[in-house]
């Protein structure tokens, strides 16, 4: 009889021992993440442009989010406000230009990464092996066959430079580019000449040009909209409280995006919906911890990423504890879909950082995910180029340059980046679940 009962009284406290697992395991709902990507990523939130109403939307639903949570305020306040009134954040498509008496169409002609000046000008434009043969001393544009040739332009007065594409692929590819310079082809890179204005022509737009200029001197006008508008955006911060102070741990997501272009909205589901989602289901596992961290983990929803990285880059020149005293940023930016080197393998996910400043988190996640295996982790060794660059194209950069420890934790480029088409029906749940609990694990690793 007693042993009976003690051998029921063992397999009740399996079966405890069990459930309590079970529970203290980070408990993340796929339907949850998408519940709140379809959200953020809706016609509604006009793809959370940083000059859309849709952005005050997406702040307001993130508010609500953290209230619920019942998180801790900054300084009694969530939102971080900064701005852009100082900036003219004039876009390449305000730019009109004019040859002779024919418009050309920013998208359809041509295309340029340049950032406006605010003056309309007035360029004669002269063909590449014409500049070649007689100096010319007054300011003036030239016409190059292929971008080979910018490095060959010495002349100071050239003020403006036009590129022939011969390839309606590659110029499409062009138009793909966003605003960091990384367009979908990795292999095509832009390039543009500094300080001067850099244009890329469609085909049909570089034969009319190239046939005009063997016969007739054409005339490049710029005509430029100046836009003077104020813009308050602002980074949406909460933090749970640590013991030891100000030793904090930054977990950050940027929730803006690019908006409407050409009348299309782009919805952001992956850029960065899924990193916003992740974030506000790892800030609800953690605020349910009984016990106290000792370090402060502040969730960081950072705004004008889009625009170049304005406010994470406010949030280090403002920071809400001592820049010296955070451990580590750990950043997640687009973790809901899959890169063409990883078609056979999607339950990955990048995760790296600096070598100097980094090992050591990239070292404990390695151990953590080995522990439970949440999915494969690729530090981007390949092409350690492109990684550096990567590096440099969301939030963990401002941190990075003020050598705080960083973990970029992003899925690389997908077919849908910067599209119409990166939609909430695309993203992979199960894998944006996987990174969230290999993220929790990371951040109870470091702030417990």
């Amino acid at each position: 009889m007693n042993f009976i009962i003690h051998k029921q009284l063992t397999y009740f406290l399996l079966i405890l021992l069990f459930f309590i697992s079970q529970n203290n395991k980070a408990q993340i709902s796929e339907k949850t993440l998408k519940k709140h990507v379809k959200k953020l990523s809706s016609k509604n939130f006009e793809g959370r442009g940083i000059r859309t109403d849709g952005i005050k939307l997406a702040e307001n639903y993130i508010l609500s989010q953290v209230n619920i949570l019942n998180l801790n305020p900054i300084n009694n306040v969530y939102r971080q406000e900064f701005s852009l009134n100082s900036q003219k954040m004039l876009r390449p498509d305000t730019c009109l230009l004019i040859l002779k008496n024919d418009t050309l169409h920013y998208g359809k002609d041509y295309y340029t990464l340049n950032q406006n000046t605010n003056k309309t000008y007035q360029l004669p434009l002269y063909h590449y092996q014409q500049t070649n043969n007689n100096k010319i001393l007054t300011d003036h544009a030239i016409l190059i066959n292929h971008i080979n040739q910018l490095n060959k332009i010495k002349s100071p007065q050239t003020k403006a430079i036009f590129v022939k594409q011969e390839s309606s692929i590659e110029f499409e590819k062009l138009t793909n580019t966003n605003g960091s310079g990384i367009n979908n082809d990795l292999n095509s890179p832009l390039l543009t000449k500094q300080n001067i204005k850099t244009y890329y022509l469609s085909p049909s737009t570089s034969k009319l040009i190239d046939e005009s200029l063997k016969t007739d001197s054409l005339l490049v006008t710029a005509v430029v909209s100046e836009e003077n508008t104020t813009i308050n955006p602002a980074n949406i911060l909460a933090q749970i409280k640590g013991t030891k102070g100000d030793s904090t741990i930054i977990i950050s997501a940027h929730y803006d995006h690019i908006g409407i272009r050409y009348g299309k909205i782009n919805p952001g589901a992956n850029d960065n919906a899924s990193g916003v989602a992740a974030l506000l289901e790892i800030a609800k596992q953690l605020s349910q911890s009984q016990t106290r961290p000792k370090h402060n983990i502040l969730f960081a929803f950072f705004s004008a990423e889009e625009s170049g990285l304005l406010g994470s880059r406010y949030f280090v020149s403002n920071p809400p504890h001592p820049l010296n005293k955070t451990i580590a940023n750990i950043n997640l930016d687009m973790i809901g879909n899959t890169d063409p080197m990883h078609k056979k393998d999607p339950n990955y996910i990048y995760a790296y950082g600096p070598e100097k400043t980094s090992y050591f988190l990239m070292h404990k996640i390695d151990s953590i995910n080995n522990k439970h295996f949440f999915l494969n982790i690729d530090h981007y060794k390949h092409d350690k180029t492109m990684a550096q660059k990567f590096l440099r194209m969301s939030d963990q950069a401002n941190f990075i340059k003020h050598n705080i420890p960083a973990l970029f934790i992003f899925n690389g480029l997908s077919p849908n980046y910067h599209t119409p088409k990166d939609t909430y029906n695309k993203l992979d749940y199960k894998k944006i679940k996987n990174v969230c609990e290999l993220t929790i694990e990371l951040i109870k690793d470091l702030a417990y």
